[in-house]
């Protein structure tokens, strides 16, 4: 018999597959940490699963008194005053040559904000994707790609992305479903940084402000993100095809 060719569009990834309601994800823990919003408690902090981790490296701790999960499925409703920050060793499973940050939220806001900032130093960026009114900007050190020219929706779920697959330049963009492929977003929807891969291997992570939910500098509540946040992947590994 001779070889069966799949047409590569119809290759899935594991991910692809993933049904969202198992935080221990897809497979791939030892790379991988997946965060669910489930703190029903105001001012609850998160124990997420993955990435070869243990003890406070899997608490994302809340600032403000973020308001506790209600909906289904849960979700937190981040605003002004309210962020969360992750350890130095969790935002360390991105210094590599390969990463991939994915969020799901729900009723993205219009005003601007970072979805989440890993950093070298104080208010020094390692990875950043942020948004002004709902157009998203990738940041890798101190290069940018131009903002998305559609702007994500405001109402209803967005999936929100950004990687460095080793090959290509980073490539950020956003979704109303699960982004598995880059190319079936339309070109509106993604950008990238051209000429960076987004190799940060050689980074040091500083020992605090690896931000989730937060401002484009900081915790600047005047540019705070205004979104609900179902879960968080943050992964050295190629999560999305091109």
């Amino acid at each position: 018999m001779g070889t069966i060719v799949v047409p590569t569009g119809l290759i899935s990834s594991p991910y692809a597959k993933w049904d969202e309601t198992d935080e221990a994800g897809w497979g791939d823990s030892a790379n991988t940490v997946i965060g669910f919003m489930e703190g029903l408690v105001n001012g609850d902090d998160e124990t997420v699963q993955g990435g070869g981790l243990a003890g406070a490296d899997l608490v994302w701790t809340e600032t403000g008194t973020l308001p506790g999960a209600t909906g289904s499925p849960l979700t937190r409703q981040f605003d002004t005053g309210y962020y969360m920050d992750m350890t130095q060793t969790c935002a360390e499973i991105t210094k590599s040559t390969t990463w991939c940050v994915i969020m799901k939220l729900l009723d993205l806001n219009d005003a601007q904000g970072a979805f989440f900032r890993f950093s070298k130093g104080d208010n020094d960026t390692i990875i950043k994707l942020s948004h002004s009114s709902r157009q998203l900007t990738g940041e890798f050190l101190a290069s940018s790609g131009s903002a998305t020219s559609g702007a994500a929706p405001s109402t209803g779920w967005v999936y929100v992305a950004m990687q460095a697959n080793g090959t290509d330049d980073v490539t950020y963009g956003w979704d109303t479903k699960k982004i598995v492929r880059w190319s079936h977003l339309p070109a509106s929807q993604k950008g990238t940084i051209a000429g960076e891969k987004g190799d940060a291997s050689a980074q040091v992570y500083f020992a605090t402000q690896q931000y989730i939910m937060t401002s484009y500098v900081g915790s600047n509540a005047a540019l705070q993100i205004t979104a609900k946040l179902r879960h968080m992947i943050v992964s050295k590994s190629v999560i999305i095809l091109q």
